[in-house]
């Protein structure tokens, strides 16, 4: 389960729900972190004004493979 929630122009939290061995993230394509399977959130920060993204999460199993991946799209405030 993947929401966001814009908190401020620069910030939006992504939550997820499934248990894996870890998620990467990915931003319009790149990879910008990794986190284990007990963290639930990821804050991204430094976003520009007004400008649209796609978020990739890539839960990766027990095997080292990718199990699923869910995108989100979302533009920041002006």
């Amino acid at each position: 389960n993947l929401q966001s929630s814009a908190y401020s122009l620069k910030n939006t939290d992504f939550i997820f729900d499934i248990l894996m061995d870890h998620y990467d993230i990915y931003l319009n394509g790149s990879k910008i972190g990794s986190i284990s399977y007990q963290d639930t959130v990821y804050i991204l920060s430094n976003l520009s004004k007004n400008t649209s993204y796609t978020v990739e999460l890539r839960a990766i199993d027990y095997d080292g493979q990718v199990a699923y991946v869910l995108k989100q799209e979302f533009k920041t405030n002006k």
